[in-house]
């Protein structure tokens, strides 16, 4: 809630401008960017259910889903259930899909010609199976408990190396070798010619996905149980305790950029697309930064959009009709619908104020509208109106924008209402 100071009898002047207090506002078809500006953005609607929560989407379009461990097929139907396991990983290339299964550390392949599941052998036994990725050849497995890293072709265990430390968390198949992040140590390790080195650690402990870039550079998305007092684009109201960071590593120096820093929410999923990376946070927030290789130490371009309905995201994945959202128990496709942002709940400084009109540095802005009340929580509040002029202690508004806006700096007038005094008691004087 932003809160003014209005003088009697004076028209004020709320200042809505820069991330602080834009960010407050609720977006629906709108992103704020890193500089402070509010611009048009997808809105998203409901495709269709989940019937877990999503640990994994595949290339094939199918879903991996958790408490139980299921694969659900882009059709609904059900590819693979064990009601012994809640959380693995999965993924899917020409030959067929890998599923692994926790707790005990259980590796399944199911041949793209056949409808058996067969179970891939370990020369030792893991507690957790938390990474997959696949291959042309197969696969290549993070293990944990204890940690080391797999190649496997079929169900065959090809090339093995035992990694220092606990468990495993992520791992990626690369040209210049095998990635894999830690669970709890930050470390990202590079197995290549069957030797093992770390090339950084990340700054939180939990190295949750790794995405392959151009330039022999390395996405690294990790999170902790924490807050952080530093942010890029932060929530104004954490939703979590979570935190996380995006680091682009470079296979070749081992030099790491920051790309953005996560307060008060715990990103879930980190995509590519078009030189862009997007994550997903439990906040229903999902924030596109730029990953070009032309940017170099420059600040990067970033921009914030949400989902509308504050669900948190589980999973993000490209799809034909675009950016698939999943998470909250549905699946949500993007349309091309209004572009609106809603200011927070203005407060006239404790007073009752005559709320007036509204300005906006662009002219792409359609459709404003207001609503009033006393109450900060919108409890007993007018209808929204096209009209200014309300009387209430609280105020709030809305607007379109056009395809073309970029908004900076808004300005709410506000006037306190005189009033005559009371009449308390009566005291004669002698």
């Amino acid at each position: 809630m932003i809160v003014a100071f209005v003088l009697a009898a004076s028209t004020q002047v709320i200042h809505l401008q820069g991330v602080d207090h834009l960010s407050q506002g609720t977006f629906l078809g709108t992103a704020l960017t890193r500089d402070g500006k509010l611009v048009p953005a997808a809105s998203y609607i409901e495709k269709s259910k989940l019937p877990g929560p999503v640990i994994d989407v595949l290339d094939n379009g199918t879903i991996l889903v958790g408490s139980p461990l299921r694969l659900i097929g882009a059709g609904g139907e059900v590819l693979l259930s064990d009601e012994a396991r809640l959380v693995g990983s999965a993924c899917s290339s020409r030959l067929g899909t890998y599923v692994s299964g926790m707790p005990g550390g259980l590796l399944r392949f199911q041949a793209r010609s056949s409808n058996e599941w067969q179970v891939v052998a370990f020369p030792s036994s893991h507690r957790s199976l938390w990474g997959v990725d696949c291959t042309d050849k197969g696969v290549v497995v993070a293990a944990g408990e204890p940690a080391a890293l797999y190649r496997v072709e079929g169900v065959k265990v090809v090339s093995s190396i035992k990694v220092p430390g606990h468990s495993l968390r992520s791992v990626l198949a690369t040209k210049d070798g095998v990635v894999a992040g830690g669970l709890t140590d930050g470390r990202i390790w590079l197995w290549e010619k069957e030797q093992l080195k770390v090339v950084h650690v990340a700054a939180k402990p939990e190295v949750r996905k790794l995405i392959a870039l151009a330039g022999k550079r390395i996405a690294a998305l990790s999170v902790a149980n924490e807050s952080d007092d530093a942010g890029d684009l932060p929530e104004p109201t954490p939703s979590s305790s979570g935190s996380g960071v995006v680091e682009v590593v470079s296979i070749s120096t081992s030099i790491a950029q920051t790309f953005w820093m996560s307060s008060g929410s715990t990103p879930m999923d980190m995509i590519e697309r078009e030189n862009e990376l997007w994550v997903a946070t439990d906040a229903g927030r999902i924030h596109q930064i730029d990953a070009s290789t032309e940017m170099g130490d420059a600040r990067r371009r970033h921009r914030r959009s949400a989902i509308g309905d504050g669900r948190p995201i589980e999973a993000l994945a490209l799809g034909r009709e675009g950016l698939l959202v999943y998470g909250g128990g549905i699946v949500r496709k993007p349309i091309q619908g209004k572009h609106i942002y809603r200011s927070p709940v203005l407060d006239a400084g404790g007073q009752v104020a005559h709320w007036g009109n509204l300005r906006v540095d662009s002219q792409a802005v359609t459709a404003v509208r207001w609503r009033f009340g006393q109450s900060p929580i919108l409890r007993g509040w007018s209808d929204w109106t096209s009209r200014p002029g309300g009387m209430a202690r609280h105020a709030q508004f809305e607007f379109e924008l056009k395809d073309s806006a970029s908004i900076q700096h808004i300005q709410q007038f506000v006037r306190a209402v005189n009033r005559a005094p009371n009449m308390l008691s009566v005291l004669a004087l002698e």
